[in-house]
């Protein structure tokens, strides 16, 4: 397969001169010899004349042997030009003259991606990200590098993100939801580290076209819980629960205690078994970087109130007090991450649907899902095109980033719904005092 770096970082005539680098402005300024031939350099280089572009670098080189842009430039023609050996050799030089820039660890590691010599590729970017400021350039050819790796599996492996420690029960889950009815044929998991993974596309989907399709009897249900024994129980005991979330919960430590004797097994056995993001579970330093956030207290009075449903629990179904609070608390979090509100059968319920509750947030939404009472299961489709080798997005609505962080481990950058809690103290000997209060 070959590999393209398709972003203005891939034209040679988008490099900058040192001198731009560093903030001045050389627009009005004449060119200096070598620029005038870098710039007809560029000009064959996009018009695909790779050995005319060379040679307009190499007399630009003659006139400024360190200015490592040129050799940059030069790097890409040779590389276009299939002369790989040159092409490192210019990446490299670029690397000397220039170790903090980040184009020169982009051009060596897309000659070791042609050479196909992924591995080398992945540590010359790394190695740029370290000593590089500006890591962008990089951060997209890490995700390139990753897009090819991923083009180069078969079908099967790639569907559950190639080899790694996981693959083997994804593989699983996949099968099991497949044999099931279930359908997601232009979907595959990419994983990011072992915990954070997301969904891709395999192929270009296009706008109102569905995506995945999971069958009723693969959704865990509210409604399925409440059926369980556990669920029996907790409703016989007629207990007051602060959320309808325990139900899911209370099933979840009932299946999971089954093994693999349970229907539900397979997908269990994919959840994450602890949640490092969620602050829930925060250490005493992790807390004191948080200090004068609004999530302290969500965190506080969310830990207290699991707590409290917890010893409910305990006091009103004996046969609970075989979980712990840990074990409680790991449900509640499963149940609150990957959630659907559901409507089936004109009754409004909610639960847990395999494979589609990996789908990481972004607004505007890219996709919709329902529960289609005709097709009787899940159903995602697309609200607009998306590319080959994209991520797959849905969105867990609007919220202040305080709730995304509680609830889900993560915060955005950029969140027009943010809430801040600012405490104002009016002072007693203020005349108008009485008059302010009121407000």
């Amino acid at each position: 397969a070959g590999f393209s770096y398709n972003n203005n970082n891939n034209n040679p005539s988008s490099s900058n001169t040192s001198t731009q680098q560093n903030g001045t402005n050389n627009d009005n300024l004449p060119k200096s010899p070598a620029m005038i031939l870098k710039d007809k350099g560029n000009t064959e280089f996009q018009n695909h004349n790779y050995k005319k572009a060379i040679d307009f670098y190499s007399k630009a080189i003659d006139l400024e042997p360190d200015n490592h842009t040129l050799y940059s430039n030069r790097s890409a023609a040779y590389k276009s030009f299939g002369k790989f050996d040159e092409a490192l050799d210019d990446a490299n030089k670029c690397i000397e003259l220039q170790a903090d820039w980040a184009k020169g660890y982009v051009r060596k590691g897309t000659v070791y991606i042609q050479q196909n010599k992924l591995q080398l590729a992945e540590e010359v970017f790394k190695q740029g990200m370290k000593l590089c400021l500006q890591k962008e350039p990089l951060k997209k050819a890490m995700n390139l590098l990753e897009n090819e790796k991923i083009a180069r599996m078969g079908k099967e492996k790639k569907t559950v993100g190639g080899d790694h420690a996981q693959a083997e029960k994804f593989r699983t889950l996949i099968d099991w939801l497949i044999q099931g009815g279930a359908k997601f044929p232009k979907l595959f998991l990419k994983f990011y580290s072992p915990e954070y993974r997301a969904i891709h596309a395999m192929a270009r989907i296009e706008k109102d076209e569905d995506i995945c399709y999971i069958p009723h009897d693969y959704i865990m249900t509210s409604d399925v819980a409440k059926s369980s024994e556990i669920g029996q129980k907790i409703i016989a005991s007629k207990v007051d629960l602060r959320s309808k979330h325990s139900y899911l919960a209370s099933y979840l430590l009932q299946e999971r205690e089954k093994g693999s004797k349970s229907k539900w097994h397979i997908y269990i056995s994919i959840l994450p078994r602890k949640f490092e993001t969620i602050p829930l579970f925060f250490t005493e330093e992790q807390r004191k970087v948080l200090k004068g956030s609004i999530a302290l207290k969500k965190i506080d009075d969310r830990l207290e109130s699991l707590r409290l449903e917890y010893e409910s629990l305990c006091n009103a179904v004996p046969e609970f007090n075989r979980f712990s609070l840990n074990d409680f608390i790991w449900a509640r979090l499963v149940v609150i991450t990957r959630i659907f509100g559901l409507v089936i059968d004109d009754v409004k319920t909610d639960g847990l649907v395999p494979m589609a509750d990996m789908l990481n947030h972004r607004r505007p939404r890219e996709t919709k899902w329902t529960y289609s009472q005709k097709k009787r299961g899940f159903l995602i489709t697309a609200l607009q095109n998306i590319p080959e080798n994209s991520e797959i997005y849905d969105s867990y609505g609007r919220k202040c980033n305080s709730r995304f962080f509680v609830n889900y481990g993560f915060s955005l950058e950029v969140n027009l719904d943010n809430e801040a809690l600012m405490t104002f103290e009016l002072p007693k000997n203020d005349p108008q005092y009485a008059i302010k209060a009121r407000h």
